[in-house]
């Protein structure tokens, strides 16, 4: 839903302000980009959904800062 999508958005950018924040400690480099370094193909984000008798539950990972947010719309099981 536009809920669940304009969380997730949320919540990514807290995120990756997090992983940002976390590489320019490590980083010498002044010119050093904004967004956190996501990989060669921007794995970061891991999407699971998972079927059960009731609805769906979908929950999100973000990888560069081990956190999780579980988007599931129990309001419409």
């Amino acid at each position: 839903t536009q809920l669940q999508r304009e969380e997730l958005d949320l919540w990514l950018i807290e995120q990756r302000r997090l992983a940002y924040a976390e590489q320019k400690k490590c980083q010498w480099d002044k010119n050093f980009n904004r967004d956190p370094y996501e990989g060669c193909s921007g794995g970061a984000v891991t999407y699971s959904f998972t079927p059960t008798s009731l609805g769906i539950i979908l929950r999100v990972k973000y990888a560069m800062t081990g956190a999780e947010i579980d988007l599931t719309d129990y309001g419409s099981w």
